[in-house]
């Protein structure tokens, strides 16, 4: 037993060592003794589409959910948040909903009319993040998210203006919206 105990303890030291991770919990770092330098994590890959390119496509997929910024949100009168998602990398918006209910519809539109919007078809998607494609659109421009209800109830709509501020209209109600910082 005693042999067993000591031959697994070795495993699981060994495993930690190679994965990074020391018994001591400094990830491999107390190893690299002053003088020596850390080496740069990787850069990510180059985005998968930029600009209008990016139009109708998955932001995670094109390499675009990586620094995100929110450019505006919104917390519907049924308790669903809303959000406008920026990627710089690609020059692409989406956007985003949680909390709110199966048939439910977000719509992003940009400037000239173009669209983009995602139903909500289960419970997961209802409960968790749901995302719009994508559609092509600068950082300045004046954007305009919807909550389209499956109950036929009215849209709630905020946007941004063209200096990238977060503005509401006539549609919207309730304060800025909450949420994680992922797609």
């Amino acid at each position: 037993m005693v042999v067993a105990a000591v031959g697994v303890a070795a495993a699981v030291a060994g495993a930690l060592a190679l994965g990074g991770v020391l018994p001591d919990g400094s990830g491999g770092k107390a190893a690299a003794g002053p003088g020596s330098s850390a080496s740069a994590s990787p850069s990510p890959p180059p985005p998968g589409c930029r600009g209008a390119a990016c139009d109708g496509k998955d932001p995670e997929s094109m390499g675009c959910g990586i620094a995100v910024r929110t450019l505006g949100g919104h917390r519907t009168a049924g308790g669903a948040g809303m959000e406008i998602r920026y990627s710089e990398r690609c020059g692409a918006a989406w956007a985003r909903i949680w909390q709110s209910g199966i048939g439910d519809r977000v719509r992003i539109t940009a400037p000239g009319g173009r669209f983009q919007q995602a139903t909500v078809a289960d419970r997961y998607d209802a409960e968790s993040y749901l995302y719009t494609p994508m559609i092509g659109a600068g950082e300045r421009s004046a954007l305009r998210a919807c909550l389209l209800p499956a109950t036929g109830g009215q849209r709630e709509c905020f946007g941004t203006t063209e200096d990238g501020d977060a503005a509401g209209d006539g549609d919207a109600t309730g304060a800025a919206a909450a949420g994680a910082d992922t797609t």
